[in-house]
């Protein structure tokens, strides 16, 4: 591991030389895995073909237990979600341009961006005006306070937020 065949440059070895190459697979199987399948469930899902069957564009594994199943399913399910967090605040910072977002307005801003209904995020069925006020403001709250959460340095490894990958600057 003290020669880089790319480059043609000899390194002197400091260390173990597994513990470096043992680094390179530190992503995880749960990681891996998001992105192998959602990466292929968007594939499935931009096939144009007339007759592959709608309901045929589904991803099945298999895993061995059921603690596998409910650890993957979750980090599935976080994955997704904190993408289409970020995504949005990615969406809505570049609608408000120069001017930026301010931290009292993000959760409105970002509820905005995201495009979701009103029936997306609740079962209230033809809600009176404050029941649907009073909605809009806790979902608004609830994404404000993922925001917030999700923009806190360093607590996710493997997903960094917005700002430490250089997409998002905080003043």
């Amino acid at each position: 591991f003290t020669f880089c065949l790319r480059c043609s440059t000899s390194y002197e070895s400091r260390g173990n030389e597994y513990a470096r190459l043992a680094s390179l697979t530190s992503e995880g199987r749960s990681s891996a895995m998001t992105i192998l399948s959602t990466s292929l469930v968007r594939s499935l899902k931009q096939v144009d073909d007339p007759g592959f069957d709608q309901r045929a564009r589904k991803l099945l594994t298999f895993v061995d237990n059921r603690q596998d199943a409910s650890l993957q399913s979750g980090h599935v399910n976080d994955f997704l979600q904190v993408t289409q967090l970020r995504s949005a605040l990615a969406k809505a910072v570049a609608e408000a341009g120069h001017e930026g977002l301010a931290t009292t307005d993000i959760g409105a801003t970002v509820l905005d961006a995201m495009e979701i209904s009103f029936e997306e995020y609740s079962k209230a069925e033809n809600p009176l005006g404050s029941i649907r006020r009073k909605t809009e403001e806790a979902m608004r709250a609830v994404i404000q306070y993922r925001l917030l959460n999700d923009l806190e340095r360093g607590w996710r490894i493997n997903m960094p937020n917005l700002e430490q990958t250089g997409l998002l600057i905080i003043d």
